[in-house]
């Protein structure tokens, strides 16, 4: 095998392994996002469950209810009317939400993961134990009251994008309509000046050339010689 034949082969290797690394690089990807994506899902069911647990923690129903979680529920009813109010003039699917809904849930939970690991971290170079003592007893005391108000502004933040009202949608349709008409207008315009420029080309174009055929002389017996 000579050196030109080498040369085409090393080429192929070439683009293959880089077709490759560029490949198996896009597919751990994939699979790291969808792993992360999944755990969030995860981690919101779990925040939602821990939720139910804790409005109902003594399992008697309505009337184990607080003020604050009446209030809680009357305002998670809303939100989510607000939410199919905008889905039905939106363009995302129907599943937009409740997927949105569970990510941010999970999010938060991660973020309490984070916070409580900061209080661990620092009671452990400072040996003793007060740091997550005093998140514990925050959340003993205000945990429900926090868990309520992350599920109302996940409720909040989870509108589907690109809201778009069928009025509005018409309006654009009215807009883009009249600026077409508007469009097509100036371009009629711009052709007939076209045209009548053209016209007045053509013309001075038959006037010089009956002109020069008046003044020539091999013309003057014809018909298109001029008569003084």
């Amino acid at each position: 095998m000579d050196s030109r034949t080498k040369q085409p082969v090393k080429a192929q290797i070439s683009k293959f392994l880089i077709a490759a690394d560029w490949r198996l690089s896009r597919a751990l990807h994939w699979c790291f996002t969808t792993i992360c994506f999944l755990g969030l899902l995860a981690l919101g069911g779990v925040s939602l469950t821990n939720c139910y647990m804790r409005i109902f923690e003594y399992q008697d129903a309505w009337y184990d209810l607080s003020l604050a979680e009446w209030v809680f529920f009357l305002l998670a009813i809303a939100l989510t009317t607000r939410l199919v109010f905008i889905a039905k003039r939106g363009t995302a699917r129907w599943w937009h939400s409740p997927v949105a809904f569970l990510k941010l849930m999970g999010t938060f939970s991660v973020i309490e993961a984070v916070i409580i690991s900061f209080a661990v971290a620092i009671d452990y170079f400072n040996a003793n134990d007060s740091s997550l003592s005093a998140y514990f007893t925050f959340d003993e005391l205000h945990g429900d009251k926090v868990l309520l108000g992350l599920v109302l502004i996940s409720l909040y933040m989870s509108t589907p994008p690109v809201p778009r009202a069928k009025g509005a949608a018409n309006e654009v349709e009215v807009e883009k309509d009249a600026e077409d008409k508007e469009t097509e207008v100036e371009v009629e315009e711009e052709v007939e000046k076209t045209k009548s420029a053209q016209t007045e080309t053509e013309v001075e174009a038959e006037d010089v050339k009956d002109a020069k055929a008046s003044n020539d002389p091999w013309m003057k017996d014809t018909p298109y010689s001029s008569t003084n």
